[in-house]
């Protein structure tokens, strides 16, 4: 049986599922300018903080704790001088340069900076006072100008930079006093095993290095005193001046090898610790096929509580090499002011021969640190000492491990108490991360645009075509 309707309740129906539709519509609507509204704002503050993305494991993009923390304490301004040609090679490395500035910049309202085209802008260099002859090719060079100091630096990474910065805030440079005598290694010798590279390191972060007889008195100007391999037994009278030394807040940094002289432990104990004569292998981490290459990946001992200053930062996936590293030993003394801790640590697999040509395996250190501060007619002095039981892994040959050159270069700076200096320096990587170029970025912003555009104009057509029906 058919059913009936008058015109009003035709027109009464239509009008709800006209209604009906329109809420739908409306609703459709409303979520797509709302996804176009949030579209741009996340484009626009975007835009508004840079356009990087640092996809890096170890944010090797982006500047180090130790470096914000640097520019956090920046009581005065800082101004870069960069002298680089705007054409030809010069100029992508001088757009690289420019990015790595840029994050300074973000980072701290005391850095400026401001390049410059020697060919073009000569007159720059009587402005900075350069000399041609001492500096050689000017391009490539920067100037950190701070207060009265002038640093002039080469080098476009992180590392360089900060270094300057800091060294231009300083009131002089800290010595390093390398002992000569006694069968150390040669400093000038550019052999595998020697010093060389670890000295040009430190060199590049400022520090000066000199030779240092303990025969004599000790320099005043020596902030640390570096023993690298002694082969030789050291007079009592040596010694002595070099126990005084310490007790009057000296810092000393040594490196004892195996098959080396053991006579500098009798100072080294004073301070609770001693380099063995038991080499150390670790069958389930070395390098190669060769177990007494040591891979270190573990830098706190079990019952500490936290990892030393020199290795903050350090982990599995930042491993130190020692070639032939024997134990170290670090103990109390009875000195209620002295501290000491392992630095450098085996597996629980490492493995060492008894007197009786036993295997014993268990967690070995290869290097510790120990330190003491005490008050003496109302000055603070503050012995530090680092022991290695390996003077290789901070030799040319293994240096170039990076994390070898941060160890060293590490217990050094907390030996000098240079606290700034302290970090994991990192190698350039590329391909990390993402970067626009103009015409790029007009693509890109096209690309974003366009999305929610079409998605609102086809709701537009759906929403006319059904309007028609």
């Amino acid at each position: 049986m058919a059913t009936f309707r008058t015109r009003d309740q035709i027109d009464a129906t239509e009008a709800r599922d006209v209604g009906r539709l329109a809420k739908r519509q409306a609703s459709s609507l409303i979520y797509t300018l709302m996804i176009v509204v949030a579209t741009l704002l996340a484009l626009a503050i975007s835009m508004r903080l840079g356009g990087r993305i640092d996809l890096s494991k170890q944010g090797t993009n982006q500047l180090s704790p130790q470096s914000l923390s640097m520019l956090a304490g920046l009581q005065e301004p800082v101004k870069l001088y960069a002298l680089y040609a705007s054409d030809g090679q010069a100029l992508e490395v001088r757009k690289i340069y420019l990015r790595m500035l840029d994050l300074y910049l973000d980072a701290s309202d005391k850095i400026s900076y401001e390049f410059f085209d020697v060919t073009r802008t000569p007159g720059i260099i009587d402005e900075l006072e350069l000399d041609r002859r001492e500096h050689g090719v000017l391009n490539g060079l920067t100037v950190a100008v701070r207060g009265d100091r002038r640093i002039v630096f080469r080098g476009e990474d992180e590392e360089s930079i900060t270094n300057a910065i800091l060294e231009a805030g300083r009131a002089g440079r800290p010595v390093v006093g390398y002992v000569r005598g006694y069968g150390v290694r040669d400093p000038q010798s550019r052999a595998a095993n020697s010093m060389q590279g670890a000295i040009e390191a430190l060199r590049a972060e400022y520090y000066d290095v000199a030779d240092v007889s303990l025969a004599q008195p000790i320099p005043e100007d020596v902030s640390v005193l570096w023993i690298a391999d002694p082969r030789q037994p050291m007079p009592k009278a040596d010694l002595d001046r070099l126990g005084q030394w310490l007790a009057d807040g000296g810092r000393l940094i040594a490196m004892l090898d195996k098959d080396g002289d053991r006579t500098l432990n009798e100072v080294l104990e004073v301070w609770g610790m001693r380099a063995s004569d038991q080499e150390v292998s670790d069958p389930s981490s070395h390098y190669g096929t060769l177990s007494n290459y040591l891979r270190i990946e573990n830098y706190k001992e079990p019952e500490s509580l936290r990892v030393h200053d020199t290795v903050r930062g350090f982990s599995s996936d930042l491993p130190t090499a020692f070639p032939g590293a024997v134990v170290v030993s670090h103990f109390e003394t009875g000195e209620q002011l002295l501290f000491h801790t392992g630095i450098a640590v085996t597996t629980e697999r490492g493995q060492v021969f008894t007197e009786d040509q036993m295997v014993q395996s268990g967690r070995y250190v290869i290097a510790a640190a120990s330190w003491k501060k005490e008050e003496v007619a109302g000055e603070d002095l503050l012995t530090r000492v680092v022991l290695f039981g390996d003077a290789d892994f901070a030799s040319t040959g293994f240096l170039r491990e990076r994390t070898n050159r941060d160890l060293f270069l590490n217990s050094v700076a907390w030996l000098t108490r240079q606290s700034d200096l302290i970090s994991i320096r990192r190698q350039p990587m590329a391909g990390q991360r993402i970067e626009f170029d103009s015409s790029r970025k007009r693509t890109l912003y096209a690309v974003v645009f366009a999305t929610p555009l079409l998605v609102l104009l086809a709701g537009f057509v759906v929403y006319m075509r059904r309007r028609g029906k």
